[in-house]
C-alpha cells in the first residue's frame, strides 16, 4: 500500500506542476481576478438549465450555462450584480456579489417559468448569500422522492470531520457509535446501500453490508444525499437509506489550503491508555507486517494440524512474535492535518487533496454480557453464561487521498476521472474481568484480546455527460454514463486472546488451558468490484389526441441499464498451544505468557506447550455477486406546476455464488438467484408555490450477503458471542409507503413533517443459538415485520427574529450578527414489530 500511495502522489505533482506552469502562463496573473460562478435551475422542476444566459451587468460581458447548468467567469475584484434570463423563464437578478482576488463568489439562480399567460418579464430580485442556500433547497423542493440533502456549505459551517457525523444531522438518521454504520428510519445497514458519485461501493467490514461512512473526511465531499424513498433509476437492494456520497469538484481557479487540526475528551486525553509492544509503523497505520503470518507458514493448513517434530514445532511458534502482556500509557491529544490544491484552465480542471489524522480512544467499564434463556419465549428463565466488564483502548489512524480531473471540450459534453483512496488502522485492546457459567461463580476469570485491523479502499471512476445533437431526437436529450472499479481489504493481523483463571483457593491467577486462551487469529478479506450504467433522459410534451387539455406540458421519459459484478475471497486461520500434560510437567501457570512461551518451552511431546493449528475447511471461502438491471420511468405533470407524477418498474436479476463447506460434506456451492420487478410511484401534490405533499409507494428486495451465508465462525472476547452464518438463507421483498408535508418558509427556512410504513416480508434477523457450551449468533429468515414512524424537522434563520424585536439601539448591533446563526432540530418515532416464527 506505501507503494501504491507514493506512485500516486508522484502523478499528482506531476499533474500539479503542469498545472502550475499553465496558470502562470495565463493572460493575467491570478492575483489580480477572482471569479463569479454559480448554477442555474428551473425553480419548477428543480433541473439545470442548459444554455441559459448569464450577464455580469457593470462590465456587460454575457456567457451562456454548461449541461449541468453552471457558468464561471473571471473579472476584476469589486461588488457586481449578475442577470440571468432564459427562452420562456423569468429573469433574476442576484445583487451584492463581492469578488475577492484570487478567490470564488458564488451567484445561484433559480428561473420561474413564464407560463403561457405570461404578457412581460418579471425579474426577481435576491442577495448573493441567500440565493446559493436558496438553491439547494430548490433541489430539494423539486425531488422525485423523500430526500434529505446536505451540500458542502452546510457541511463548512459545521464541526464535523466525516460522513459518518454529517448524516446524524438528518432526520431519522442515526450512527451506530460501534462501527459507525448508517441507521436510516430505525433499518440498520442490511437495509441501505452507499453510493460514491453513483456508484455503487463495497464493504471493508466482511459483517456488515455498508462501507463506514467515517471513511469519508468531511474535506473531500461535495455533498451528501440522503434517500428515503425509491425511484427505478436508483439501485433496488435498498429500502432504509441509500447514501449518496458525491466528491468534490475542481475549484473554478488555482486555490490550495493546508489545515491542522486538535481534539480530546476528558475520558481519554492524558489518561491510562491500554496498549501493547507494537511495530514502527503503527502510529501511521501500518503495522500489518510486523503481525502478519511469516512466511515459514504454508498458504494452506498445517499437515498435521500438531507438527510431529520439536524442530518444527519451535520452528512455527518461534517465527511468531512472543508478544501477550498489556502495557499503559498516557494518551496524548489527538491531531490530524489536510492539504489540498487544484485549479481550472480552459477545458481541463482537477482537484487532489489529502489528510492524516490520529485518535485515542478509552471505554472504561464497557460491560459485555451472554444471557441464556432456559425455557420458553413465554415463560423465560434467563440466566447469564457469560458476565464481563472491560477497559476498552482504542487508536485509530487514517490516511487518506482524493483526486478529481475533468474535460469539458464544450458546453454539451463532459468527461469526469474520480479517485478516491483511504487506509485505515486501528488498534483495540480489551482487558477485563468476569464469570463464566462453566467454571461457576466461584471462579475469576479475567481477559486480554488485541485487535489490529488495516482497512483500505481504493476506488476509480469515469463519468460522461452528453446532450445529443440528433435531430431526430428531441431537443435536449441527455445521456449519463459511468463506470466504476473499488477494491476494498480488511486484515486482522495475529489477533490474540489470553484468558486466566483464579479458584477461591488459588494464592493468584494462571493461564486458562481452556479456549479463548493462548489463541492467535489471522483473517484476511479481499474484496473487488465493478459498477457500470447508463442512462438516457428523453423531454417531451403531454398531448392527447382530439382534445387541448392536457396538452404542450413539459415530461420527462428516462431509462437506462446497470451491471455491477463484486467478487470477495476470505481466509481465517486459527492457531492455539495446547498445555503440557503427563509427569515431568514443572510450569508456574501464573507467570507471564511471555515467559512460558519462550522457545525452549515448546515441544512436540506432552511435558511441553504443543503449537497446534485449529483452523477449519469452513474458515475459507469464496464469493462473487452479478446483479444485472433495467429500468424506464417517467415524470408527468398532471396539473400545471401543482400536481406531477414520478414513476415507473426496474427489473432486477442478482445471482450469488458461494464456494464454501460444512461439516457434513466438507464441500458446499451456494447459488442464490432471483429476479425482482421493483415499481416505484411517487405524486407530488404543490397547493402553494412554497409547500409539497408527497406521497410514495414502492416495492424493494433485501438479499443476504456473503457473510450471512457462510457458516465461519469467529472468535470473540469472552461475553460476547460469535458469528455464525446460515446457507438457507432466501431474499424477501418490502413494501414502503411514505407521505410528507413540506413548507418551505423562506429561502433558507423549512419546516416538514413524515409518515413512513414498511411492511417486511420474512426478513432476515440476527438469532442467537446454542451449540454444546457456547452460544453463538446465526441469522434466519423470519415470518415477518412491520415499521412504521413519524419524522419532523424545523430549520429557521435566526434573521427572522428581527421582525419580532422591539425598538432601540442594541436591536440595530444585533441585526447585523442574527443572519448568521440557524436553528435546527429533528425528531422521530419509529415502533417496529419481528416476528421471528420457529427456532432453527
Amino acid at each position: 500500500m506505501p507503494r501504491v500511495l507514493a506512485i500516486a502522489l508522484f502523478f499528482v505533482l506531476l499533474i500539479f506542476a503542469w498545472v502550475w506552469s499553465a496558470d502562470a502562463q495565463g493572460e493575467a496573473p491570478a492575483g489580480e481576478l477572482g471569479i463569479i460562478a454559480g448554477t442555474v435551475l428551473d425553480k419548477s422542476s428543480g433541473d439545470p438549465l442548459i444554455d441559459a444566459g448569464v450577464e455580469i451587468v457593470e462590465i456587460k460581458k454575457t456567457l451562456r450555462t454548461d449541461l449541468d447548468g453552471k457558468f464561471s467567469i473571471k473579472v476584476p475584484p469589486g461588488k457586481y450584480s449578475v442577470r440571468f434570463f432564459a427562452a420562456l423563464y423569468q429573469g433574476a437578478r442576484i445583487t451584492n456579489v463581492i469578488v475577492l482576488a484570487n478567490q470564488t463568489a458564488t451567484a445561484d439562480a433559480s428561473l420561474v417559468p413564464e407560463g403561457d399567460a405570461a404578457v412581460e418579464v418579471v425579474e426577481v430580485v435576491a442577495d448573493a448569500d441567500k440565493a446559493a442556500e436558496a438553491t439547494q433547497l430548490v433541489r430539494r423542493k423539486r425531488a422525485a422522492v423523500v430526500s434529505d440533502t446536505i451540500s458542502a456549505q452546510a457541511i463548512s459551517k459545521a464541526p464535523d470531520s466525516d460522513a459518518a457525523q454529517i448524516v446524524e444531522r438528518v432526520p431519522s438518521v442515526t450512527i451506530n457509535q460501534e462501527d459507525d454504520t448508517v441507521i436510516v428510519r430505525g433499518l440498520g445497514d442490511r437495509y441501505s446501500q452507499a453510493l460514491l458519485n453513483g456508484s455503487r461501493l463495497p464493504s471493508t467490514d466482511p459483517n456488515k453490508r455498508v462501507v463506514s461512512l467515517d471513511l469519508f473526511p468531511a474535506d473531500f465531499i461535495e455533498s451528501i444525499n440522503i434517500i428515503k424513498g425509491y425511484t427505478p433509476d436508483l439501485p433496488g437492494d435498498f429500502s432504509g437509506g441509500l447514501i449518496d456520497v458525491e466528491l468534490r469538484d475542481y475549484p473554478d481557479q488555482l486555490s490550495y489550503s493546508f489545515g491542522l487540526s486538535t481534539s480530546g475528551n476528558t475520558n481519554t486525553t492524558f489518561q491510562r491508555f491500554y496498549t501493547y509492544e507494537g511495530g514502527n509503523g503503527d502510529y501511521l497505520g501500518f503495522g500489518k507486517g510486523f503481525r502478519e503470518l511469516p512466511d515459514v507458514f504454508p498458504d494452506t493448513i498445517l499437515d498435521p494440524r500438531v507438527p510431529s517434530t520439536t524442530a518444527r514445532q519451535r520452528a512455527f511458534a518461534g517465527a511468531l512474535k512472543n508478544i501477550w502482556d498489556v502495557e499503559s500509557e498516557t494518551a496524548p491529544i489527538n491531531w490530524g492535518a489536510n492539504f489540498s490544491v487544484g485549479n481550472k484552465w480552459d477545458k481541463w480542471g482537477f482537484h487532489f487533496a489529502g489528510l492524516f489524522d490520529s485518535k485515542y480512544q478509552n471505554h472504561p467499564n464497557e460491560i459485555r454480557n451472554t444471557f441464556f434463556n432456559r425455557n420458553t419465549f413465554d415463560d423465560p428463565d434467563v440466566s447469564a453464561r457469560d458476565e464481563f466488564v472491560y477497559e476498552h483502548s482504542i487508536y485509530t489512524a487514517r490516511m487518506g487521498g482524493l483526486l478529481t480531473a475533468g474535460y469539458k471540450p464544450d458546453d454539451d459534453n463532459k468527461i469526469n476521472l474520480r479517485a478516491f483512496v483511504n487506509h485505515q488502522a486501528s488498534d483495540e485492546v480489551f482487558t477485563g474481568s468476569g464469570t463464566n457459567e462453566s467454571e461457576g461463580a466461584s471462579v475469576a476469570l479475567s481477559q486480554n484480546a488485541f485487535t489490529y485491523t488495516e482497512e483500505n479502499l481504493g476506488y476509480g471512476q469515469i463519468t460522461g455527460d452528453h446532450v445529443l445533437p440528433f435531430e431526430f431526437l428531441p431537443t435536449g436529450t441527455q445521456v449519463e454514463w459511468r463506470t466504476a472499479w473499488s477494491q476494498t481489504t480488511q486484515d486482522v493481523p495475529d489477533q490474540r486472546f489470553t484468558l486466566f483463571f483464579q479458584p477461591d483457593e488459588a494464592p493468584k491467577p494462571g493461564i486458562s488451558p481452556k479456549q479463548p486462551s493462548l489463541l492467535r487469529v489471522f483473517s484476511d478479506l479481499d474484496e473487488w468490484l465493478t459498477d457500470n450504467g447508463v442512462d438516457a433522459t428523453i423531454p417531451f410534451q403531454t398531448w392527447l389526441p382530439f382534445t387541448e387539455v392536457w396538452r404542450g406540458l413539459p415530461a420527462k421519459l428516462k431509462t437506462g441499464f446497470a451491471y455491477s459484478y463484486r467478487d470477495r475471497d476470505f481466509s481465517l486461520r486459527r492457531f492455539n498451544y495446547r498445555f503440557p500434560s503427563g509427569t515431568g510437567t514443572q510450569y508456574d501457570f501464573s507467570q507471564s505468557p511471555e515467559v512460558l512461551l519462550r522457545t525452549h518451552n515448546i515441544g512436540a511431546t506432552p511435558q511441553f506447550f504443543q503449537f497446534q493449528e485449529l483452523t477449519q475447511l469452513v474458515d475459507f471461502f469464496e464469493g462473487s455477486q452479478e446483479i444485472i438491471g433495467g429500468y424506464a420511468m417517467v415524470e408527468l405533470p398532471i396539473l400545471p406546476d401543482t400536481l406531477r407524477f414520478v414513476g415507473g418498474v426496474r427489473g432486477e436479476y442478482s445471482h450469488i455464488r458461494l464456494n464454501t463447506y460444512d461439516r457434513q460434506s466438507n464441500s458446499r456451492v451456494i447459488n442464490l438467484n432471483d429476479l425482482d420487478p421493483l415499481p416505484g410511484l411517487n405524486l407530488i401534490y404543490s397547493p402553494v408555490e412554497d409547500m409539497n405533499i408527497r406521497a410514495g409507494y414502492s416495492m424493494n428486495v433485501s438479499r443476504p450477503e456473503f457473510r450471512e451465508l457462510t457458516p465461519a465462525q469467529y472468535v470473540e472476547p469472552s461475553g460476547i458471542r460469535t458469528l455464525v452464518g446460515n446457507p438457507f438463507l432466501q431474499s424477501f421483498d418490502i413494501a414502503s409507503y411514505d407521505l410528507r408535508w413540506e413548507w418551505f418558509l423562506s429561502s433558507v427556512d423549512l419546516v416538514s413533517v413524515g409518515f413512513f410504513y414498511k411492511d417486511l416480508s420474512q426478513p432476515i434477523e440476527r438469532v442467537a443459538l446454542s451449540f454444546s457450551t457456547i452460544d453463538v449468533d446465526s441469522f434466519k429468515n423470519a415470518g415477518g415485520a412491520t415499521l412504521w414512524g413519524f419524522e419532523f424537522e424545523f430549520r429557521r434563520n435566526l434573521g427572522a427574529m428581527l421582525d419580532y424585536l422591539p425598538e432601540g439601539r442594541w436591536r440595530d448591533q444585533v441585526a447585523t450578527q442574527l443572519p448568521y446563526f440557524n436553528f435546527f432540530t429533528n425528531v422521530a418515532y419509529t415502533p417496529s414489530e419481528v416476528d421471528v416464527g420457529e427456532a432453527l
